[in-house]
């Protein structure tokens, strides 16, 4: 194999939550097909936005899971 390998030594507390929000993958699934859908780029800036109105319409019923 070719080419080099990353791992992260640590995280700031905005990537713990960033990470916490997209564990689920049916979350995860949904919010970059909405962000795509809308914006038609994934940036991580906007991906966060989008995991974080995605929950938030899960609590209140806006959305819903399959």
């Amino acid at each position: 194999m070719s080419g080099s390998i990353w791992k992260a030594k640590r995280l700031t507390w905005a990537g713990h939550e960033f990470i916490e929000a997209a564990r689920n993958d049916t979350v995860w699934h949904k919010t970059k097909t909405l962000v795509k859908e809308k914006t038609g780029t994934l940036t991580l800036e906007v991906l966060k936005l989008g995991l974080t109105e995605v929950t938030k319409g899960l609590l209140t019923g806006r959305f819903h899971l399959p």
